[in-house]
């Protein structure tokens, strides 16, 4: 089943930005291309079970702290 869990997915999210801080940093600077990049290695810390849709918000929410 597919996991909206917010914790889940926020946490995932903090690791992911934390173990790519290159990556993190690019997109702030205009390379939306790296969001891809970013929601895959998320999707793979959940197992491929977090919601997309979910997993972006939350991406997008981190990366404009």
């Amino acid at each position: 089943g597919v996991v909206s869990d917010a914790g889940l997915i926020e946490r995932a999210v903090s690791e992911v930005l934390e173990e790519n801080p290159d990556s993190a940093g690019m997109f702030r600077s205009g390379e939306t291309k790296v969001m891809n990049f970013l929601m895959g290695q998320v999707m793979r810390k959940t197992q491929g079970k977090a919601d997309p849709a979910a997993v972006r918000d939350a991406l997008t929410r981190a990366l404009q702290k």
